[in-house]
């Protein structure tokens, strides 16, 4: 995980928003990309949710998810923990990948 944040901080200039030894955030614009690490230390997550991810935060995110699956995305995950005050979609889109949409709920702070 140390290296793919070097790679991006390094090929993109993105900057490093959150770090922990399960969970990097890295800034890009008005979306991060995270990474979280699947390995003999954790447990292979659901497919699509514990992998490297762009993450776009939105505003109206159930109207995103109502598009994104009428053009062929598929919700894979759901994780709604109102105390985290943000709630996140991880979406397959139609060629394979997963991308998340997160939206804060008001007076929400960082991820």
């Amino acid at each position: 995980m140390q290296a793919a944040k070097n790679f991006y901080v390094a090929a993109l200039n993105l900057t490093v928003t959150t770090e922990s030894a399960w969970w990097i955030d890295l800034s890009c614009g008005n979306g991060s990309l995270a990474l979280s690490p699947n390995g003999p230390d954790r447990p292979e997550g659901q497919t699509g949710i514990e992998r490297t991810k762009v993450i776009f935060e939105v505003t109206g995110l159930d109207e995103f998810v109502e598009r994104i699956e009428k053009l062929g995305g598929k919700v894979v995950h759901v994780s709604d923990n109102v105390a985290a005050q943000i709630k996140v979609v991880h979406i397959l889109d139609p060629f394979q990948n997963v991308f998340q949409l997160a939206e804060r709920r008001e007076g929400g702070r960082g991820r």
